[in-house]
């Protein structure tokens, strides 16, 4: 029988140093309160991801997410994020699941829907953005 510690440790020693430490250190975790973009996709796996973007003059000018996810979720969420930060949105439109993967140096091959996951929510977070300014009525309704 393997203690908590042993079990922890064989399941993270597939992940690169980089997905443990976003993990680990998750950058801009938790919600935001009316935020110009916003979107939660529904994983294959089940696991929830929400995307939040506050924007001023087409840039991301602060980028956060939440989720209820496993160690692979919780990486891509907080390296889409990261990626996203200062970017305009055409710009942060073209972050791929390919590019957090990258920047994570790598997920286990079996987790790297985790990743797709992140990319779509971003984009969805996005396009809400962009509707939202079509209709910046609609902001004060937000949560």
């Amino acid at each position: 029988m393997t203690t908590e510690n042993e079990s922890t440790s064989t399941r993270t020693s597939e992940y690169s140093e980089t997905a443990k430490a976003f993990w680990k250190h998750p950058l801009n975790l938790g919600p935001m309160l009316q935020p110009d973009g916003y979107a939660r996709v529904v994983g294959e796996c089940s696991d929830v991801m929400q995307i939040y973007l506050r924007i001023q003059n087409n840039r991301i000018v602060e980028s956060r997410f939440d989720t209820d996810g496993c160690l692979a979720t919780v990486s891509a969420g907080s390296m889409a994020v990261a990626l996203s930060q200062g970017k305009s949105i055409d710009e942060a439109e073209a972050i791929t699941a390919q590019d957090i993967l990258d920047g994570l140096d790598g997920l286990p091959e079996d987790h790297e829907h985790c990743a797709r996951l992140a990319a779509t929510t971003l984009r969805m977070a996005l396009a809400d953005a962009r509707k939202l300014a079509r209709e910046p009525w609609k902001k004060q309704y937000r949560h």
